[in-house]
């Protein structure tokens, strides 16, 4: 018995001096295949981009990252936010909720002034510009302007109002709530007289205000 476990012993030192032993095995890979072939173990790090696909390609992790207008618009595009600008441009400032407000610009552009939400209010400009005095809440209002500009006045929420302005303009006075009213202009504009709500009423001159009734509701002449 002693003699065949001798000779056990010495068979396993003589495999473990040839590299045949646990060791051995494992150095050729038919032990842990993974540890000779590391993609076969782990194969995301061999190929990074199966673990973390947003790591080697950034924008599928960031996109507003990679294209700042998706997170940022008015940053791409200042003009979005910009304050003052060239003349004939638009120049927003901070407004009421879903008005549009912009401040003084070049003639020929847009001015406005702050305005109730949802209305647009425009301050004087030079000739041939818009130029809008406060309203209510969803209608346009404007003051007299140069020729060929649009003048209106103060009107109840929702209407159109203007008042007189110089040849080629259109003039409006004070309505209902919803309709369209028109003063006295100089030749070549549209005048129409005031009228219920709804509606719209044209006169043809100072004479005819009065056959319009101007006369008896106190409204006098332009």
């Amino acid at each position: 018995m002693k003699s065949f476990l001798v000779c056990l012993f010495l068979a396993g030192v003589a495999v473990a001096q040839h590299g045949h032993g646990w060791g051995g095995w494992a150095g050729h890979g038919l032990v842990a295949p993974g540890v000779a072939a590391h993609g076969l173990v782990a194969p995301a790090l061999a190929a990074p981009s199966l673990v973390a696909p947003a790591v080697a390609a950034p924008s599928l992790v960031v996109p507003a990252v990679a294209a700042p207008s998706l997170i940022a618009p008015a940053v791409a595009a200042p003009g979005l936010i910009a304050p003052a600008s060239a003349a004939g441009s638009l120049y927003a400032a901070p407004t009421a909720a879903g008005s549009l407000y912009a401040a003084p610009t070049a003639a020929g552009s847009l001015y406005a002034a702050p305005s109730a939400a949802g209305s647009v209010v425009a301050a004087p400009t030079a000739a041939g510009s818009v130029y809008a005095a406060p309203s209510a809440a969803g209608s346009i209002v404007a003051a007299p302007s140069a020729a060929g500009s649009i003048a209106a006045a103060p009107s109840s929420a929702g209407s159109i109002v203007a008042a007189p302005s110089s040849a080629g303009s259109i003039a409006v006075a004070p309505s209902s709530a919803g309709s369209i009213a028109v003063a006295p202009s100089h030749a070549g504009s549209v005048a129409a007289a005031p009228s219920v709500a709804g509606s719209v009423v044209a006169g043809h001159g100072a004479a005819g205000w009065a056959s319009h009734g101007w006369a008896g509701h106190g409204h006098g002449h332009w």
